[in-house]
């Protein structure tokens, strides 16, 4: 099942929660998963807006993560593969993050992906001309 969202969310909203988690604005929260949220967020704060810009292109049968992420990649435009393999990257690490016991080197993964997610938001303006 596809789920959007409400029309008017700013899925890009996911990366600033994860600049949050990843700057400890949750003293509760273990810090692991405070850092294994953030890249999760990262991933999606991005992985939604890259699938919404491909619009009927990524519907359909096998509209997953990965035929998204291939779409990208495969476009005959650099700015749309340069997305294609952050997101691969994006995802790579949001699922080790999501379904792994361990992550080497919490901290400086996760600003590398915090930057990753913002180029990506960059890169989607670039296409979309703004």
């Amino acid at each position: 099942m596809f789920m959007s969202g409400s029309p008017k969310f700013d899925w890009t909203s996911f990366l600033s929660l994860a600049r949050n988690l990843q700057e400890g604005s949750f003293p509760s929260v273990p810090r692991e998963a405070c850092l294994r949220t953030a890249m999760n967020r990262a991933y999606f704060a991005v992985f939604c807006p890259a699938r919404t810009h491909l619009g009927s292109r990524a519907r359909g049968e096998n509209a997953g993560h990965k035929r998204v992420r291939n779409l990208f990649k495969q476009s005959s435009n650099p700015v749309e593969q340069s997305i294609g393999q952050l997101l691969t990257q994006l995802h790579a690490d949001r699922c080790h993050a999501d379904y792994k016991g361990d992550i080497p080197d919490w901290e400086s993964k996760v600003p590398q992906n915090l930057a990753k997610a913002q180029r990506i938001v960059e890169l989607l303006g670039e296409l979309s001309g703004v």
